[in-house]
Parts: structure tokens; sequence; C-alpha cells
């Protein structure tokens, strides 16, 4: 028997096809657009990496690793341009323009005169200080892309700037010097420290420098040097004008500096551009490109994501408060550490010295307050404390005990955190004991509630200092401190707390009328 089968291309498959995964989808509506081969390449791996993270939390803590990673690129010497401009409202223009001609990152303008804030260079950062004449000034331009810090210098046309992002920290002092000026090289002295280049119009001439006949000023300043182990930088031709005298002058005690004389400007004086050698920045890692178009594309490929966070969002109680609490474990805001420390001009980099400068200044921040016996009122005061200290001390009023439940149930409400005082030991940990070491903790509390005694080496604290500024080398006032204390004494201190608002509201000690800072 013969059976003829005739088989029909549309027919509906008797066993429906998988339904394809998000992923899937995501690649075949990208491959409809029509973008180029490695143009689609970028976006899938983009893709890939969204769907295999799990979580936007992994999936971000992944690109931040990503953004850590240190990725080798060209290494781009540093230039540093000097340049006596003989007044900056004049020659602003030209200046700019020369700077980026050079590619100059630090630039050291003196005369820089009255009009010096008249035209600002496009992304750079400048430090000035006033002249001591009306065509004096001397102002120190730093790259955005990289960190500078001035340094607090009450040197007439001097201007002291710390620069970081570099392979070595390094330390800029611009001087202008004018004839007329009698300068104490003695004052710079504090602020001379390792990777120091001192740079600008000296008027100082020395035969051995590139002059015709060295002068007084240059004998005394080439003393100086000499002094403090500073070296000259020769340059390849002389830098005034008006004569064959080398006045524009660099010192320096970092190895690799080269100085090239620039035949260019309209300037009596030519720019003097330094090369260091030994300290560079990675510009790959300074200017990252963005690829607009293809954060458009990923963002078109996950709109359904997106809009499911909408719909998650609306459906909540509280939406406002939801979509923040959301985006408060997205985004953790998060202070930079700090490694130096700028005392008295000085900038410290040892750990050691450090922190015995931060202990001498908070140690005498926090001083017990003094009392004054002739005031009358801190008399009044310290008269009370003593009442009711002998008070508490003669009281035979029992204390309540604590329990497990009451422990176990403070233990609940503390945040899962990581951070730790001395001992080590994190809410974290705390949140993870079994029952039988919070029994434990439980007769402890209330060994020391019957003594009335609190542990001594609960009352230390482990301090972390923060800087408060965004970047650059902060002063002592210029940071805070954070105390992290025993986590079993914030769980004791909360039993006590219980206990001393139960009293006080049982003695009406706090009036009905106030409504906060109430225990």
């Amino acid at each position: 028997m013969n059976l003829a089968i005739t088989l029909n291309p549309n027919a509906s498959p008797f066993h429906p096809l998988a339904q394809l995964n998000k992923k899937e989808v995501a690649f075949n509506r990208l491959k409809s657009w029509g973008f180029s081969a490695k143009f689609e390449e970028m976006v899938e791996a983009v893709i890939d990496e969204w769907y295999k993270a799990g979580t936007l939390n992994g999936l971000l803590n992944q690109w931040e690793l990503y953004a850590q990673t240190d990725f080798s690129s060209k290494q781009i010497p540093l230039h540093v341009l000097c340049y006596n401009v003989q007044g900056w409202g004049t020659r602003a223009l030209e200046a700019i323009d020369l700077v980026f001609q050079t590619d100059a990152s630090i630039c050291v303008f003196t005369e820089t005169g009255q009009l010096w804030n008249t035209s600002r260079m496009p992304h750079f950062n400048t430090f000035h200080q006033k002249g001591t004449n009306k065509s004096g000034g001397v102002c120190v331009a730093v790259g955005k892309h990289l960190k500078a810090n001035q340094i607090d210098c009450d040197i007439e046309n001097t201007v002291v700037v710390d620069i970081y992002g570099l392979t070595v920290s390094m330390r800029i002092i611009g001087i202008y010097w004018p004839q007329e000026q009698k300068r104490n090289l003695q004052m710079i002295n504090p602020f001379l420290i390792e990777n120091t280049i001192i740079t600008g119009d000296f008027n100082a001439a020395m035969q051995e420098w590139g002059s015709p006949s060295s002068d007084k000023r240059g004998k005394t300043l080439k003393e100086w040097i000499e002094k403090n182990t500073l070296a000259f930088i020769p340059s390849t031709a002389h830098s005034s004008k008006r004569s064959l005298r080398h006045i524009d002058l660099t010192f320096s005690n970092l190895e690799g500096l080269n100085s090239e004389t620039m035949l260019v400007g309209t300037s009596d004086h030519w720019p003097i551009l330094l090369t260091c050698v030994n300290a560079d920045f990675d510009t790959s890692n300074m200017f990252p490109h963005v690829q607009w178009l293809l954060f458009q594309a990923v963002l078109a490929l996950l709109q359904e994501f997106w809009v499911d966070e909408q719909e998650r969002r609306d459906s909540h109680d509280r939406p406002e408060k939801a979509f923040w609490n959301y985006l408060s474990r997205v985004y953790k805001p998060k202070t930079l550490p700090f490694f130096k420390l700028a005392v008295n001009g000085k900038s410290l980099s040892d750990e050691q010295e450090i922190t015995d400068e931060l202990y001498k200044y908070y140690e005498e921040q926090f001083q017990p307050p003094s009392i004054d016996k002739n005031d009358p009122h801190d008399a009044e005061i310290d008269k009370e404390y003593i009442e009711m200290k002998k008070v508490l001390e003669t009281s035979n009023e029992p204390v309540r005990a604590t329990s497990i439940f009451e422990i176990t149930k403070y233990i609940k409400k503390l945040k899962g955190k990581k951070s730790a005082g001395y001992d080590s030991v994190s809410n974290y940990m705390l949140k993870l004991l079994p029952p039988g070491y919070v029994d434990c903790l439980t007769k402890c509390f209330n060994k020391w509630l019957t003594e009335c005694s609190y542990p001594e080496p609960w009352k230390m604290a482990k301090i972390i200092i923060l800087s408060t500024l965004k970047a650059g080398v902060p002063r002592c006032d210029q940071t805070r401190p954070i105390s992290l204390l025993a986590t079993h004494s914030k769980l004791f201190e909360k039993v006590l707390l219980e206990r001393v608002r139960h009293w006080a509201e049982s003695q009406q000690l706090v009036p009905i009328e106030q409504s906060g800072f109430r225990p």
C-alpha cells in the first residue's frame, strides 16, 4: 500500500519553537538596523555583559573594575611653558595659541599686569598673585587633566602649586623678580621639596648661565641654589630680546629636565619650553572617547528593562521613596582618600608624620572644656553636676535587667555594614551570631548593669580622617574625623538608653513641650 504524503511548508509546526530569550531578541533587533559588523560586535559585547551580570549592581561593579584597569598606552612627557608676556591683556591670545602649539600642560606667565583676568585659558585652572607694581604679577596655569593645589605663600611675586596626576608628583614655583624689588631668597626654603621646579623671570645674569657677564643678583642666586642642592637648567639660547642676557631661568632638583628657547612671540622675552622626561601622563586615560551611537543603541535595546523599572516604581506604595532608595543602592558617593597633608607650607607624605600631625591637631581640638570658678554660670553648673553625681552614686534603685529578646531586637535593627572599630567586629558579623552567643552577651550585659560599670576598652574608638576637599592636599582644618566605636558597645548603649528614657519620662524630667532632643 503506497501512501502519498504531501508536506505543506506553510503549516504550523506540531511542536512550537521555543521562545527566544531577551538577549537573542536584542541581537536580532540589532542586526535589523544595518550597522557595520564592527559596531554590532561592540554592542553585542555590552548586551552580553548586561544579561550575564544578573543584577544592575553586579554589572556596575564589573564596569567599575574595567574603569580601574591599567590599560597600556602611550606616555606623553610633560611640557612646561615659561613666558614673560609683558602684559596679559595684550598678549593673551598669543600666549594661549602658544600653549596649544607646544602641548604645554603647565604654564608660568610672568609680568602679567593688571589685566591678567581679562581672558581665561580654556581647559586650564589658573593660580595668580598680583605684582608689586602695575606691570608685575605671576600666573601659573595647570591643565584640567592634572590635579593642582595652590600652597599658601606670602612671598611677593611668587606662586607655589603642587601638581598631581603624573608619574611623579611635583611642585611648581613661579617667580617674577623685577629690578627694583628686594627679595630674601631664604623665604623660599620652606617650600622646597623633592621634585621642585622653580622658573620665571629673575632679571639675574651669570656668565656660566648663558649671559655675557655676571651681576650681583646672579651671584646671589647661584650661591642660594648651591646651598639648596638645586641645579640650573640650561636653555638653547638667551631669553632677552633687548640684550644677550639669559634672565628667564629655571632651577630644579628633578632629573631629566630639558629647556628650549623658542624664538617666537611679540614680547621682549623669548618663551622657554621645559620638557620633563621623567614626568609624564597617560593621555588615553585623561581623554576617554565616548561612543554615543553605541550608547543610544544599548538604551534602545534595553528599553523593556527600564519600562519594567518604571512600572515597579509606580506600583509601590510610596513611589518617590522607592525610586530614591533604589538609586541610593546603585550610586553610592565615596569620599576620596588623601595621602598627603599640607602643614606650614610643606606637604607631608610619610604616613607616620601625617598621623602625628593630625593627632596633635585633634588632641588640641577635643580638650575637655575648662571651668571658670569665678564665672557664676560655670560655678552653678559645676555645683549641680557634683550634686547629681552624688545622688546617683548613693542611689539604690535597681536597673532593670535585659533579655535575649531585647538584645536580638536591637541586633536586627543594626544596619548590615562591614565597617568595624578597633576590635574588628562589624554589624554584619553580629547579625550572623548564633543564639548561644546572644545568651552569653545577655549575661554579660546584666552583670555590667548590676555593677553599674562600663568596659574600659569600649571607650576607645578607631578614628578615620576624611578630607573635605574634592581635590588637592588638605590642611588639618580641612579634614573631618569619623569615630568607629566597638559594635558591642552600641548594643549596650541601646540597652542603657531604653532605661534612661524610661527613668526620665517617669520622673517627668523632660517637659512635654520639648519636641526635640528627647532621650
